[in-house]
């Protein structure tokens, strides 16, 4: 849709359902997941596929849950079912690594580095993608729980944060080294990035985060539950 005059453009689909997107920061593109495990990036104002990453070009195999863009809009980040995060170029549709992203809390080893490997037998689905704004990071987060924390130039692990359930979604603020992450607990958390500290927790749903943002100024986050609710919290 385009805003303030409503125009609507429909991208053609390709057989397989679409379950996630995003804007690139150029504002004249778009990445698309989809349940065949395809993405795609899309011209906003022709409305053709500028690049894919497809069945042979080591997409994922099952459904794309979550996708990102760098702040230059030259990377991608994909999350799957299949327990993978993939980082893409956005030009080609290249395939420049896969992280186990979705690895159990219990075996921090196995996502030490990228991999080209199978999804193991027990899978977590990756849920959450996002870039650092303030530093050369990607962030995973998946319903094993595990918030995984890559170094985007070396593609290696460098932080793993536990949660005690699955993590849903993972906002960065762009003021400081810090990200929030939502949690099927109910919490709101806290990390220092540079060191994988948890910083401060907050408490208020009963039943398990669904979605979060923050403010303009970044001193409210909102977070929406299972629960039915819709709670304001004070990041000061």
């Amino acid at each position: 849709w385009k805003i303030p005059s409503g125009e609507c453009r429909t991208f053609p689909a390709h057989g397989g359902r679409n379950t996630c997107g995003t804007v690139l920061g150029d504002g004249k593109q778009a990445v698309f997941g989809y349940e065949s495990g395809i993405v795609k990036v899309w011209d906003l104002k022709t409305g053709t596929p500028n690049s894919s990453t497809g069945a042979g070009q080591g997409a994922h195999r099952m459904s794309v849950n979550c996708v990102a863009c760098s702040q230059d809009s030259t990377l991608l980040l994909s999350g799957s079912e299949d327990s993978t995060a993939k980082l893409c170029s956005s030009s080609s549709g290249k395939v420049l690594a896969t992280f186990p992203a979705g690895i159990p809390v219990d075996q921090p080893a196995a996502a030490a580095t990228s991999s080209t490997q199978s999804p193991p037998e027990q899978s977590f689905s990756v849920e959450t993608v996002v870039f650092c704004p303030t530093l050369p990071l990607a962030l995973t987060g998946s319903l094993s729980g595990a918030m995984a924390v890559w170094d985007v130039p070396s593609q290696k692990m460098r932080t793993l944060c536990h949660h005690p359930e699955g993590v849903v979604k993972i906002l960065c603020s762009s003021r400081s080294h810090c990200c929030y992450t939502g949690c099927l607990d109910g919490r709101v958390r806290q990390w220092d990035l540079q060191t994988g500290e948890q910083v401060k927790a907050w408490q208020g749903h009963p039943d398990g985060i669904l979605d979060m943002a923050l403010t303009r100024e970044e001193d409210r986050l909102l977070s929406c539950s299972n629960d039915g609710t819709i709670q304001v919290f004070s990041t000061q």
